[in-house]
């Protein structure tokens, strides 16, 4: 919408007020006829007020059924801000270029774990036969660290860059579900739900242990991708045994570390 421009004529016209929501001023009035408004401000509206962009924040009343009537309209707005993308940081190194297929169903009941798009498989089994793709993407994560880092407090990092992980490819690890259940004692399985919105991941399971939550994609009792949320020093003795039993290696790729296998006698 471009307003301010247009010579309106007085009678069959809606008095508008536009209001600047940030501080609550008033910025003008101006009274408008119908066509010039848009039926809701309920779905998202901008407008062009003396060559400024601003967003309609809230519209009382949102509806033209009912502004048209009243022949009043009060448009909160707030101005839009652009961001110079030289100045965004991103929270994470790296991503993986890969994402699940999702749908409206979810094959076990259980936990409903939600996974946000950059955290997925961020930290992962592998074949062992991928290590050296996975030592060439981490010397890679290894110079977003070095040279795109951002100390912001002592807790958080940020970065300026970061490395998207396009060489490892999806993991088909192709290992028994039931057998990693077994060897976990887990009694209670769910599903990912991707971004909250995205509904649930297909073929997905999730389920918790005493010191991690592990998902993955689980497809005619074999494992194609298993990872972990997350993970503390007390994880690492059932990583290593996940490892050596199913010849794999575990990578975390935000800390750049690789957990080798332990071999174990089942």
């Amino acid at each position: 919408m471009n307003l301010f421009k247009k010579n309106t004529v007085p009678g069959d016209t809606i008095k508008v007020q536009f209001i600047d929501n940030s501080n609550g001023q008033l910025i003008g009035i101006s009274e408008m006829v119908p066509d010039q408004l848009p039926e809701t401000f309920e779905i998202a509206t901008t407008l062009n007020l003396k060559g400024e962009e601003w967003i309609i924040e809230d519209a009382i009343p949102a509806n033209a059924s009912d502004f048209i009537q009243s022949k009043q309209l009060i448009l909160k707005m707030g101005r839009v801000q652009y961001m110079n993308p030289q100045d965004i940081l991103f929270t994470i190194p790296t991503i993986s270029s890969e994402l699940p297929v999702t749908n409206e169903s979810a094959i076990f009941t259980g936990l409903a774990l939600t996974i946000l798009e950059d955290d997925w498989r961020q930290n992962e089994f592998l074949h062992t036969a991928a290590m050296p793709l996975v030592t060439g993407e981490i010397e890679k994560i290894k110079l977003i660290w070095k040279n795109n880092s951002n100390s912001i407090n002592e807790t958080f990092t940020a970065f300026d860059k970061i490395h998207v992980r396009d060489n490892i490819g999806e993991p088909k690890l192709d290992i028994e579900f039931n057998a990693l259940i077994n060897l976990l004692g887990i009694k209670e399985i769910g599903s990912i739900i991707l971004d909250k919105n995205q509904g649930f991941v297909k073929n997905s399971f999730a389920f918790n242990t005493p010191h991690c939550t592990y998902y993955g994609i689980v497809e005619n009792n074999k494992i194609s991708t298993l990872c972990i949320k997350d993970f503390t020093n007390n994880s690492i003795e059932t990583i290593e045994k996940i490892s050596g039993m199913f010849n794999l290696v575990f990578v975390d790729w935000y800390n750049c570390n690789i957990i080798q296998r332990k071999n174990i006698v089942v």
